[in-house]
């Protein structure tokens, strides 16, 4: 996915997790049948759908994510269903989205008011990653959507060895664009670096 995203735009600056990308499939996956479960299952290489081994597949690994917090460790997950309410979402999909990921449903107008809708997945999701995702699904991007399947995950964890700020000094610095410019640099620890291409 980085790889593809990457060759479409060389020079933008993203972030992707592959944890949450993961989860999104993986909840996608639970839902699918016929041809889209076995082109998925073809891709990804999963077991076949809606099998208790997938099932416990998925909840053993959001158990292993949920072990990382601890000392020095936040994280937070917060894997959702998002369902319009004049639709009905099957209750063997809720049961095993609840099972692998946790997750639950929760009702937003995104037929009749997606930007509404809209606003309150944001604000889930805001809230859910203490504000580090401000804005997950831009303005448009819900017509004529009845589900929406959301990921978030907030980690924040201590250095095994922190930085001791007062160890820089100021050395020249070449930009991107080729500006000379004065940058602070660590000093006084012990750190590899490789050169390369004048890099």
């Amino acid at each position: 996915m980085l790889g593809v995203w990457c060759r479409a735009d060389p020079q933008a600056n993203l972030v992707l997790s592959p944890s949450s990308l993961a989860s999104g499939l993986g909840m996608a996956y639970l839902g699918a049948r016929g041809g889209t479960a076995r082109a998925m299952a073809s891709v990804l290489h999963l077991p076949a759908a809606g099998g208790q081994q997938l099932e416990a597949g998925l909840q053993a690994r959001s158990a292993a994510l949920r072990d990382l917090a601890g000392a020095g460790v936040t994280l937070n997950t917060s894997d959702q269903v998002w369902a319009d309410p004049g639709l009905v979402t099957e209750r063997s999909y809720l049961n095993a989205v609840a099972t692998g990921y946790d997750a639950g449903v929760a009702q937003a107008p995104l037929l009749q008011h997606p930007e509404q809708a809209r606003q309150e997945i944001n604000q889930a999701i805001a809230t859910a990653t203490s504000g580090q995702i401000p804005q997950l699904l831009l303005p448009g991007s819900l017509n004529g959507i009845g589900w929406v399947l959301t990921d978030a995950l907030y980690m924040r964890a201590a250095w095994a060895t922190p930085f001791d700020a007062t160890l820089t000094s100021p050395g020249p610095f070449a930009t991107a664009a080729g500006q000379h410019v004065t940058a602070q640099f660590m000093t006084g620890l012990q750190f590899r670096a490789v050169q390369a291409a004048g890099c």
